[in-house]
């Protein structure tokens, strides 16, 4: 299935970054998807309140 979503050279860059997150989401561990969820929202939350 992660072949299916793999990046491909005629995409533009926003779709090929949408494709190796697909792909990138089902080749990872559960506990490592969560992680790097979990990162990505408290960097957002950090950015959105650090004065």
């Amino acid at each position: 299935m992660a072949r299916l979503w793999a990046p491909k050279d005629t995409d533009p860059p926003n779709r090929r970054a949408v494709r190796a997150a697909m792909a990138n989401a089902i080749t990872l561990t559960p506990f490592d998807w969560f992680t790097q969820k979990l990162d990505l929202a408290l960097r957002g939350i950090d950015a959105r309140f650090r004065r």
